[in-house]
């Protein structure tokens, strides 16, 4: 994992994949249909910023589903194509 900003990456050997987000002590993961398969509808659900999009908020105390959420996230978007700006 490598500190990108505010965004916990992946690196693999081709490019950086954005899993996590960090702000003020907390952890976000976005809302996709894979995490809310894997931590519920009823995951608790917050702005990380002014603007940002509702993204849950992972519980890293709880390891084990932290590991696979980051798993997860990256298994679904590492195969995304880079926006172009």
């Amino acid at each position: 994992l490598r500190l990108v900003g505010s965004e916990m990456c992946i690196r693999d050997s081709y490019k950086a994949v954005p899993v996590l987000l960090v702000c003020d002590d907390c952890v976000f993961v976005k809302i996709l249909k894979e995490t809310t398969e894997l931590l519920g509808e009823d995951c608790e659900q917050e702005f990380p910023y002014d603007g940002a999009k509702l993204h849950y908020v992972l519980d890293i105390d709880n390891s084990d589903l932290a590991r696979q959420t980051v798993i997860t996230v990256y298994n679904c978007r590492k195969d995304k194509p880079k926006k172009s700006k």
